[in-house]
């Protein structure tokens, strides 16, 4: 197979390829991804600026691809194909998830800005606001990722980084009304599950999620 016949790999073949350590493949899963890891990482870690060593990024984007090695490439090999997941969703639900690890480890107690979140996020999702202003990141976090990886990804996109309803729509294929409906949905999980986590863990006791 020649170099440009890589470019044309669906998700499927080319996670195959990874599979194999094909160099030529990891070479296009670098050209399709390796922004995409960087952004992911860059958002979360520009919030924690004044408490995150400015070469933190750089650091954290070597972690993400040395963990997709480990292990005998076992994140990689949890992608779901057949759920109709893109590869690019998973890497980017990966990626965020290692830069939150990344900050647990280096920064005793993450704290988000009031201020900012008040900006950042819709005035209809004030619960996920109050949870992260309280501190109860690892908490949040770990709920999240007990959901779909597509429904982390609509809450990623959504909650987090503020994108529209049509925005939303876009990214993952949905149309409008799915996404009000979806968005209803999820708050009603996220707020049920959150309670019941919080009702098992101590107050002051962070919940370390699995990567």
């Amino acid at each position: 197979m020649n170099a440009s016949s890589y470019k044309t790999l669906s998700d499927s073949e080319l996670l195959q390829q990874l599979l194999t350590l094909d160099e030529a493949a990891w070479r296009e899963f670098h050209r399709r991804y390796d922004r995409m890891i960087g952004s992911c990482v860059h958002r979360v870690v520009t919030r924690f600026n004044k408490v995150v060593a400015s070469d933190a990024i750089q650091e954290i984007c070597g972690n993400i691809y040395a963990s997709l090695l480990a292990n005998d490439m076992h994140k990689l090999r949890r992608f779901e194909v057949e759920r109709g997941n893109k590869l690019g969703t998973w890497i980017g639900l990966i990626s965020i998830n290692a830069t939150w690890d990344y900050l647990r480890r280096t920064v005793r107690r993450p704290v988000v800005d009031p201020m900012m979140l008040s900006e950042r996020l819709h005035d209809d999702v004030d619960f996920i606001g109050r949870q992260i202003a309280r501190e109860d990141c690892d908490r949040l976090a770990a709920v999240v990722r007990t959901l779909p990886p597509r429904d982390q990804e609509f809450v990623r996109l959504c909650f987090f980084e503020g994108a529209s309803p049509q925005e939303v729509a876009d990214a993952l294929g949905l149309g409008l009304k799915s996404v009000y409906t979806k968005k209803h949905r999820i708050m009603r999980q996220l707020r049920d599950a959150f309670a019941a986590q919080a009702a098992r863990t101590p107050a002051g006791v962070a919940v370390s999620a699995a990567a």
